[in-house]
């Protein structure tokens, strides 16, 4: 299994991101290219949160995320960029400035001025289970809404990327296969709430999300200051084998091949070879459960860590502190 690297993000919990009913929103007619099963009712109200983005010679989606020209994507698909071009259904071009991204997390937000589109109706990704229903529906330009019809395969995929970057943790898996892959797309339950923002980093046809629960918190943090802050535990591991779950009767956990000297991790009095599988009041049964988890906090957060070691289980404690800086 492939080592994954585990600090984690957090949030500053700002105002900022609000969910809408969809009763609040005005819909109009936009034609829709359906691919799969039929087509459920709303799937119109869907596309008129969306909007075209496009960044340079790079085309993709994006999610509006409130009424006042804030918009989801995602990091890979903005790249360097300080401005992008957006366009609403039937609506004109106009100029997206970027907010802020976090590549750790692939999520980036966009401030839109003249973007007259209500927010999209927000769902919970963390109630999902395997096997459910899943559409992703996006914006390609001036052509219709394509939507493609499928469920949910994994609740915590992890990607690998470049040398240079860490992986990406706790992604929605879906049978789901574009013919050509789409940054920033949604990925919408039964209901038609958005539950991820669909991402094209890592190998594979299949498409993938980052749950909208966890984009929710990176953008609050990029609208109120510009950039996420990141929590630091300092360890390396990766996903508990299922036989040694088995045996210690736990549904996984995050098996720790590195803990760094000084670190909070080590403050904490974790080992090698110890296994997490707590973090507060949050189950941890993978690394992406952990990475998640940890980006709910922010440095300087004292947080209660649950582990086994030699199949016994033990609580701890620790500060989280910042990559690279001493812990508070």
């Amino acid at each position: 299994m492939a080592l994954m690297g585990a600090w984690g993000l957090g949030a500053f919990h700002g105002d900022g991101v609000e969910d809408r009913a969809a009763s609040e929103r005005l819909a109009t007619p936009v034609s829709t290219i359906l691919t799969g099963a039929p087509s459920r009712g709303g799937m119109d109200e869907v596309a008129e949160t969306l909007v075209h983005v496009r960044s340079g010679g790079t085309n993709g989606s994006g999610v509006v995320l409130r009424d006042d020209g804030h918009v989801l994507t995602t990091a890979e698909l903005v790249g360097d960029a300080e401005e992008v071009r957006v366009q609403a259904v039937d609506g004109p071009e106009l100029v997206g400035a970027v907010v802020g991204v976090d590549p750790a997390t692939d999520v980036a937000v966009l401030m839109v001025q003249g973007l007259d589109q209500l927010g999209a109706v927000l769902g919970v990704a963390r109630d999902l289970a395997v096997g459910e229903p899943a559409r992703t529906i996006a914006l390609r330009g001036r052509q219709a809404a394509e939507i493609v019809t499928g469920e949910v395969a994994n609740l915590a995929v992890t990607v690998s990327r470049g040398e240079d970057e860490g992986p990406l943790h706790g992604l929605i898996g879906t049978d789901i296969v574009l013919d050509e892959p789409i940054e920033g797309a949604a990925l919408i339950d039964a209901t038609g709430a958005v539950i991820g923002i669909t991402t094209a980093v890592g190998d594979g046809d299949a498409v993938r999300a980052v749950p909208i629960d966890l984009a929710r918190i990176v953008a609050r943090d990029i609208i109120a200051t510009g950039g996420p802050a990141h929590p630091w535990l300092g360890i390396e591991g990766r996903d508990l084998e299922d036989a040694d779950a088995a045996q210690w009767g736990v549904r996984g956990g995050a098996k720790l091949l590195a803990v760094v000297e000084d670190s909070p991790a080590m403050e904490a009095g974790l080992h090698n070879a110890d296994v997490v599988t707590q973090i507060g009041h949050t189950e941890v049964t993978s690394m992406g459960d952990l990475v998640t988890a940890l980006r709910l906090l922010d440095p300087g957060d004292r947080v209660r860590i649950g582990y086994l070691r030699a199949g016994h289980h033990h609580w701890s404690s620790t500060v989280l502190g910042e990559p690279g800086g001493a812990v508070s």
